[in-house]
């Protein structure tokens, strides 16, 4: 028992140190994954900075003509907002893929201290 309970203790204080967030709120209204740009740009306003990337995900599709399947990659655009709301504040970064926030992350903000 003492052993499960320090593998859980761990386990909580290693999810504690992931820089993600589930939500982020603007003017009341909780922004989360599949929200869209518009909805974010509505209730957060304009971001401080926008960077876009790429992403490369292997996909595969099998040929009945030729009964083989190949292999090839989908590449997606990945665009990454960032809001800064000044000192003592989380610094959070909005990424969308497809114009719908695929997640949440927060950056520690070094103005804060």
């Amino acid at each position: 028992m003492q052993k499960a309970l320090s593998v859980l203790v761990c386990v909580l204080m290693l999810l504690a140190t992931l820089n993600t967030a589930n939500a982020l709120r603007c003017s009341g209204r909780l922004i989360k994954p599949d929200d869209t740009k518009a909805d974010v740009q509505q209730w957060c306003g304009d971001p401080t900075e926008v960077r876009i990337s790429g992403q490369e995900i292997p996909d595969s599709l099998y040929d009945p003509y030729l009964q083989g399947q190949f292999q090839y990659d989908v590449r997606t655009a990945l665009e990454v907002w960032v809001y800064d709301f000044g000192t003592g504040y989380l610094i959070y970064e909005v990424t969308f893929s497809y114009d719908k926030v695929e997640y949440i992350r927060t950056v520690e903000n070094t103005d804060a201290f």
